[in-house]
């Protein structure tokens, strides 16, 4: 596992959580740097092994150990044990979240040949599209690519939001200097992903990142890794993990809507719910009248007032769900719903599924 990643040390935590509660399982840190050294570990003797391996190199890994596990999503595995990031959700939440700050310009910064970018986009391109929104996209890493940076970050027009693969990506946006960082966030955002403290110490700007489940899918991978050693006959699976949250930093710190009013509705909902628990509570705060509300709400965002309110309440319900032990009655007044019946109405209706089926299927 490549320690210096944060992703990879979470994967690390999480994984030391479950072996530290099974008293049969020893527990190795083979490689800090992600590498395999094969004549170094073919020494060792493993019952198996969980490495941050993408799919071409896994038959490497597999000469070391009768039971393997990875958590690469670097390229598209064919075969093998693989549980990793869900990229096209964690491109959907991108999308999402620029959309709900006002954004209708929405630009994805890749990278060439990464599965994982081009998963991320495909979800950022689907949101977008259920909008109405075209998403565009350029990639970096590539020949003459850094040439042809700053010339289009100038010519982004206003009110842009770009989400990037990585937050390494967003660092690499970020160092041409001068004109472009003017211009964030007060011309463009900018969204990273991985939310990496370390990599945030290093940037100019405070950088808004969607924070993934790293120790979920450490703690996924070793309980796929023995079970695959008390069932050798298990079928390959391919296993992903939704992202958690998404921290706002000064990077996307505006709402990109001419409308102040707008804008006050839209924090009002995201700082004061549940006191802010339905629509004539916010009309109220505004004093304003609600079809003025509701109109000028309509024309900036393409979205009623109730629709923004329902969104913003299963946003929180799933983080709830995700990081409580808080059962749905709790959680229904947490997010300003008098019972558990009308969540789960609410969750169903947006998510395709229950707040009790979201809540199973995430990593314990």
């Amino acid at each position: 596992m490549p320690t210096g990643l944060e992703c990879a040390r979470e994967m690390i935590q999480g994984i030391s959580e479950v072996a530290h509660t099974n008293p049969a399982i020893e527990l190795h840190l083979v490689s800090s740097s992600g590498n395999i050294q094969s004549e170094k570990l073919s020494k060792e003797s493993f019952d198996g092994l969980i490495g941050f391996t993408p799919y071409k190199h896994l038959e490497k890994l597999q000469k070391l150990a009768p039971h393997v596990v990875s958590t690469s999503n670097r390229d598209l595995p064919e075969a093998g044990d693989f549980v990793f990031n869900d990229d096209i959700a964690i491109g959907r939440m991108g999308a999402e979240y620029l959309i709900r700050r006002g954004f209708r310009g929405l630009i994805f910064a890749g990278q060439k040949r990464h599965h994982y970018a081009e998963q991320r986009f495909q979800g950022f391109q689907e949101r977008a599209a259920e909008s109405g929104i075209e998403a565009a996209r350029f990639d970096i890493y590539s020949s003459n690519d850094e040439k042809c940076i700053p010339e289009i970050l100038m010519k982004l027009p206003p009110r842009c939001g770009i989400m990037a693969a990585n937050d390494e990506v967003a660092k690499f946006l970020m160092k041409y200097t001068d004109q472009p960082l003017s211009r964030i966030p007060l011309h463009f955002a900018l969204l990273g992903v991985d939310n990496d403290p370390l990599l945030q110490s290093l940037l100019p700007i405070p950088l808004s990142s969607i924070e993934v489940d790293g120790k979920g899918i450490g703690k996924v991978a070793i309980n796929r890794l023995i079970a695959r050693m008390e069932n050798p006959d298990l079928q390959d699976e391919i296993i992903r993990i939704p992202p958690l949250r998404i921290h706002t930093r000064q990077s996307t710190d505006l709402f990109a809507l001419n409308d102040e009013l707008v804008v006050r509705a839209l924090q009002l909902m995201d700082e004061e719910l549940p006191e802010i628990c339905d629509v004539g509570n916010l009309v109220e705060r505004l004093g304003t009248p609600r079809r003025t509300l509701e109109l000028r709400f309509r024309n900036a965002t393409g979205r009623t007032l109730a629709k923004e309110m329902s969104i913003l309440r299963v946003e929180r319900a799933r983080d709830f769900l995700r990081n409580t032990d808080m059962d749905t009655e709790a959680i229904a007044k947490a997010v300003g719903l008098p019972e558990s019946r009308m969540l789960w109405l609410l969750f169903k209706r947006l998510t395709g599924e229950s707040p009790s089926a979201y809540r199973k299927r995430m990593p314990v």
